[in-house]
């Protein structure tokens, strides 16, 4: 714990399954925790080796302002994220959205044609020839 300075905030995205995770628990329990969605967290998330009332807040609390995120300059802050499919596509209809609005990107399809849709090596081919996707 004396190698992480005050004021340190951890984006922890590793742990991801049950007994995987990457942070000491004694980092957990000294800095302000917020979870993306505390069910799921508590499973796969660094928080499943403390219990809930290690966890300051849902991540939407904090964006409603139903609680406060980092209050002064020495606080130490975790956000234990593990991937929550709601957030994962809302943040994607955003880009979406954005991306038309200011037309940028380009569309690409995403499932290729195969001539032989059971051949499931068929758009590995000749690094002469052009890929076909």
């Amino acid at each position: 714990m004396s190698d992480i300075a005050q004021g340190t905030h951890i984006h922890a995205i590793g742990g991801d399954c049950p007994n995987k995770t990457e942070l000491d628990i004694m980092l957990l329990k000294q800095a302000k925790v917020v979870v993306e969605y505390l069910p799921q967290s508590l499973i796969e998330g660094e928080i499943q080796q403390c219990s809930e009332n290690n966890v300051y807040a849902e991540l939407w609390e904090l964006v409603s302002n139903k609680k406060l995120g980092r209050v002064n300059a020495q606080e130490l802050t975790v956000f234990d994220s593990v991937g929550f499919a709601l957030e994962d596509f809302s943040i994607l209809r955003v880009v979406y959205t954005l991306a038309e609005d200011y037309q940028l990107g380009a569309d690409l399809t995403l499932i290729p044609e195969l001539d032989d849709p059971k051949n499931l090596y068929g758009l590995i081919s000749d690094v002469t020839q052009e890929p076909r996707f």
